[in-house]
């Protein structure tokens, strides 16, 4: 080959390559508008909105953007198309009426290819995969055997009560989160990794799922997790420059990605655990389902998907089951600790409230599994607290596989789904003018039907959060011992909280501090 036409080739590729990745983009615009979507406008063709998204602002910036655009409107997230939605109506739609067209979770670039990676869990997986996964985890997380995990929940939040003793006598401060988190994560690790014996202090695992989630989430336009999201051509490029950056950092002696260090932890478990033994925490459910040299598990999921044709065959790969715990327990602390902190910071404020709530728990003698079901305005108030601090909301996403319409939409193949819950939560033409305001009686009798439709906390339909019905009930036993117990007081009157979105998708308050006082 000539030296002419090298040159030639040199100059030209990088405009070519350029012009292609425009033009992929522009092209992506316009078919949203075309499909009925107003476009949000952005500053670069190359990151799109991905600076929207990617902050620790991004529920409240979405807020701004559906007072613009309205309730449904189309962003770019790098290259890659999305809708974002806070509209009740196209939300069922997706996650019920049309779910076969929406089984799939956000793409993201970032992480393997969910079908033909051997290492993925239940909330990644997709189509009969998922379905797979989430049958056998399914058993795990029954009423009935709830009601036999449910001591061993007792047990720990029992242990936490003693410490919080501790802390009333001396009139310490509590800071909320922090120790909830420990509390979350001691009840999870019982009941989902199956230790036997209560740690609520230097956990060893929780250390490393804090230095995971602590971060703030932060735009950063030279990360190749950003150039992945706007270079989808090269993520193989950038996957392998990170993953030789972290082998040099190994060798070197410098800390490894903590989940990945978390997830070995978890699979000496997993390899340890032997089928036979007469246990009922999940990760017993899962590994009664290993079957390491099945070859059947690879499935063409990027299509619509006929769930009520798809056989289940009751077997799961190590690294699937190894994964699904990881996520289960680090998504049953996360969310556990950010409700109860923002639950007992509003009922210090709110002593009324709090005085109400404590009535209904004293009614009844003993805590226990039945009687937390029977506590209404411990619902409610449960109920309320997450309607106004839907913390997770942005785990919330779909992925369309098949062009298809819903309402006056129509959603094109290939296009992300982001659920805006954080502003249906706050809609006032759904939950009245006070809308800001922690009333738990609205979810009593005057409760409307686009009400109940439009809380969405932990999902809607198949999708749903696996661990609704463990989380309820572990929030329910901590909220009734410590009413039981303790007064809750601010330090200030003036203590607001300063909520940020974190690395890993949850929002956290900054600080939570009160005054516990024993009764």
């Amino acid at each position: 080959m000539s030296p002419l036409i090298l040159i030639i080739a040199a100059v030209i590729l990088p405009f070519a390559i350029v012009y292609s990745l425009i033009t992929r983009r522009l092209e992506w615009r316009s078919r949203l508008k075309e499909s009925g979507f107003p476009v949000v406008e952005t500053g670069s063709l190359l990151f799109g909105n991905l600076d929207v998204i990617k902050s620790e602002n991004a529920p409240w910036l979405l807020t701004k953007l559906a007072n613009i655009y309205g309730h449904t409107y189309g962003i770019m997230l790098g290259a890659y198309p999305a809708v974002v939605t806070s509209d009740p109506d196209v939300i069922q739609d997706i996650c019920l009426k049309k779910f076969q067209y929406f089984h799939s979770r956000f793409d993201d670039p970032t992480v393997p290819d969910v079908d033909s990676t051997r290492a993925i869990h239940v909330f990644a997986a997709r189509g009969e995969r998922w379905k797979r996964i989430r049958t056998l985890a399914s058993p795990a997380l029954s009423t009935q055997n709830l009601k036999k995990l449910y001591p061993i929940a007792l047990d720990s939040v029992l242990k936490f009560i003693e410490r919080l003793e501790q802390d009333a006598t001396s009139r310490n401060p509590v800071d909320l989160h922090s120790r909830f988190q420990i509390l979350a994560y001691d009840v999870i690790s019982r009941c989902c990794i199956g230790r036997k014996q209560s740690m609520q202090e230097n956990d060893p695992n929780l250390a490393l799922i804090l230095e995971k989630f602590t971060p703030t989430l932060k735009f950063q336009k030279s990360s190749t997790e950003t150039l992945s999201w706007c270079l989808p051509e090269f993520k193989g490029l950038f996957a392998w420059y990170q993953s030789v950056v972290d082998r040099i950092n190994s060798a070197l002696g410098k800390p490894t990605d903590p989940f990945a260090a978390y997830a070995i932890n978890i699979r000496k478990i997993v390899d340890e655990r032997d089928k036979t033994e007469n246990r009922y925490d999940m990760m017993q459910f899962l590994k009664n389902a290993e079957e390491n040299d099945w070859n059947d598990w690879i499935k063409e999921n990027d299509r619509p998907v006929n769930f009520g044709k798809v056989k289940i065959d009751k077997k799961m790969l190590s690294e699937e089951i190894t994964l699904t715990i990881r996520f289960m327990s680090t998504a049953g602390f996360d969310t556990t600790a950010n409700t109860l902190a923002y639950l007992m910071h509003l009922l210090a404020k709110k002593p009324e409230e709090q005085e109400k709530l404590r009535a209904e728990i004293n009614s009844y003698d003993e805590v226990n599994h039945e009687t937390i079901q029977k506590m209404e305005y411990l619902q409610w108030s449960i109920y309320e607290i997450l309607r106004l601090y839907p913390h997770s909301s942005f785990l919330q996403s779909r992925r369309c596989v098949e062009d298809c319409q819903v309402q006056e939409f129509i959603f094109p193949r290939g296009a992300n789904i982001v659920f805006d819950t954080w502003t249906l939560h706050h809609d006032p033409e759904i939950w009245g003018d006070d809308v800001e305001e922690y009333r738990p009686s609205r979810f009593g009798a005057e409760r409307t039907a686009k009400q109940m439709q439009s809380w969405t906390p932990f999902g809607v339909g198949p999708r749903q959060c696996i661990g609704m019905r463990f989380a309820l009930m572990e929030l329910k036993t901590v909220i009734s011992l410590i009413l039981k117990k303790f007064r809750i007081k601010p330090i200030s009157e003036e203590s607001n909280l300063r909520m940020r979105l974190r690395e890993m998708g949850t929002v956290w308050p900054d600080s939570s501090k009160v005054i516990f006082e024993l009764l």
